[in-house]
């Protein structure tokens, strides 16, 4: 992903700066060049290397699913959406590794929760179509 570095703004943060907000509009893709943040809801840290909010770039509402803190200082790459947008349909390999990032980190949501709601003894996760809207495809 290094030759995205080139089409980002740069932007530092201090420890203890949100980043953004759950709900808040997702106008933004992020790449940690150095430093840590939190993901809230997720209890996650992310590090160097680590590229953030992609999935509300592409959900239908555009909005943020998760609080981002910064845990320590931390110097950040900065694309705005409609680049984001623009690399997207321009480019198959950003575009197909945008794909498989969003697809990656719901997987990964979807068992760590899993994992919590056993661990809980809350038994396993409801299958869709037990009173709930099944998601097109």
């Amino acid at each position: 992903m290094e030759w995205l570095v080139p089409m980002m703004r740069h932007r530092q943060c201090a420890k203890g700066d949100v980043l953004f907000r759950r709900g808040d509009p997702a106008t933004e893709l992020y790449v940690v060049f150095s430093g840590s943040l939190r993901l809230v809801d997720l209890a996650v840290e992310l590090g160097p290397g680590t590229v953030l909010g992609e999935i509300g770039i592409f959900a239908p509402t555009r909005q943020r699913m998760d609080t981002a803190i910064c845990e320590t200082e931390v110097d950040l790459g900065v694309m705005a959406i409609e680049k984001v947008l623009e690399l997207y349909y321009q480019n198959r390999r950003f575009g197909f590794y945008l794909i498989r990032l969003v697809s990656q980190r719901l997987l990964e949501d979807y068992a760590s929760l899993r994992d919590r709601l056993v661990a809980a003894g809350e038994g396993t996760v409801p299958r869709s179509g037990a009173g709930e809207a099944s998601p097109t495809r």
